[in-house]
């Protein structure tokens, strides 16, 4: 397990490993995904929610909404819990025909 440190960067707070891998990194606002079951919160492993708050260094505010915006769980979730979804890809370039 990667041992992390909370820092600010600008206006954001990020968890950094301190192996310094981006991916690893978890930033408030950012949209994650739940690595694991969560059934006592009725909550399954993919669903998808945003970080809302930075609570501790590996704990964050988790808010979990449906597609019209209405929030069905909010709770604190550590950051080993999350999988940072990425809507860019990274380095790649597409290949022209």
């Amino acid at each position: 397990m990667a041992i992390a440190v909370l820092a600010e960067v600008g206006d954001r707070i990020t968890l950094k490993s301190r192996s310094g891998n981006k991916k690893d990194m978890v930033a408030l606002l950012d949209v994650v995904a739940l690595a694991e079951d969560l059934p006592e919160q009725g909550l399954l492993r993919g669903q998808v929610g945003s970080v809302v708050e930075a609570l501790a260094p590996e704990t964050f505010l988790i808010e979990f909404s449906d597609d019209r915006g209405r929030t069905y769980a909010m709770l604190p979730l550590k950051a080993c819990q999350l999988i940072v979804l990425h809507f860019e890809a990274a380095g790649l370039q597409l290949a022209s025909v």
